[in-house]
């Protein structure tokens, strides 16, 4: 799917959607946008978030689970699905993605891109400025 069609099936998604959802809508669109534009950084640095995120949704899994996953291969094709209960800590996500797990600020650079990208794309889709709801981390 083209580019322009992935952000014209968003912005109907949002325009449809309740406006409490309208928010989430336009943070997937921002990853995704840096995810097909950032610099191969931040692109890596969105994956291990995402895998961060995504491992607290879900119940625990045990840490045998975990240590099976620590083999190079296997971190490099894990998916988000894979990665639920995991409570991975921010170097092991970090590591996951053949990064440095002593990179802290790589998180806060994401999370600045992803509100920045975000702004621009609230705009772009409805004409006026982003809620600030979303600053305060709602």
């Amino acid at each position: 799917m083209k580019q322009p069609e992935v952000s014209s099936i968003v912005a109907k998604l949002a325009h449809d959607a309740p406006p409490e959802e309208r928010v989430g809508c336009m943070v997937l669109l921002a990853a995704a946008r840096i995810s097909e534009e950032g610099s191969r950084a931040m692109q890596r640095n969105l994956v291990a978030s995402l895998r961060y995120w995504f491992s607290y949704a879900g119940t625990k899994s045990s840490s045998a689970d975990l240590k099976e996953l620590l083999t190079e291969s296997k971190w490099r094709d894990m998916d988000l699905l894979t990665c639920m209960g995991l409570y991975l800590s921010w170097p092991e996500a970090m590591h996951s993605v053949g990064a440095s797990g002593d990179d802290y600020t790589a998180l806060k650079r994401l999370k600045d891109a992803l509100r920045s990208r975000y702004s621009k794309e609230w705009q772009k889709t409805f004409g006026s400025p982003a809620p600030s709801n979303f600053a305060h981390g709602r």
